[in-house]
């Protein structure tokens, strides 16, 4: 049986479609549903594509920490550590913004229940020369983890 196959909308590695409506990266270890076809990669862009925007991590106080700054080229990724703000606290809510649009916003449970500052969670975010962009979560320390695939970036040529 010969294999189909397709590249990964994360790092551009070949992917192979006869393993089922997922497919692992064996590369980067994304997951892509291979059964939609809007989740298929798309070609990458011309050489020299940037990110159109800088995208950033929005605190609970609503402070923007820049995570990719505007005009880097794609592919790139780029990792923040993170703690919380109070004792105890149970979640971290996690706002990523591109200039002055929203990209994602979600809870993260934290396992650890620690004075503040103890818990780190290493926040990862990456965007392939396509514009796809993934993020992952990750708590330091306790098996805590979350990633977040087919978010979108915005890139110009």
């Amino acid at each position: 049986m010969t294999a189909t196959m397709l590249r990964c909308a994360n790092c551009l590695a070949p992917l192979r479609l006869d393993m089922g409506p997922i497919s692992t990266c064996t590369y980067c270890g994304a997951q892509t549903r291979i059964d939609e076809p809007a989740r298929i990669a798309k070609p990458p862009m011309a050489s020299g594509t940037r990110l159109a925007d800088t995208i950033a991590f929005v605190t609970q106080t609503s402070r923007k920490v820049p995570l990719l700054e505007a005009n880097a080229p794609v592919p790139i990724h780029q990792t923040l550590t993170l703690s919380t703000s109070r004792d105890n606290q149970e979640t971290l809510e996690v706002s990523l913004v591109q200039g002055s649009d929203a990209i994602t916003s979600f809870s993260f449970p934290l396992q650890q229940r620690a004075p503040r500052g103890v818990p780190k969670i290493a926040l990862t975010v990456r965007v392939s020369a396509t514009g796809a962009m993934s993020l992952t979560l990750s708590e330091q320390g306790a098996a805590n983890a979350l990633d977040r695939d087919g978010l979108e970036a915005r890139v110009v040529a």
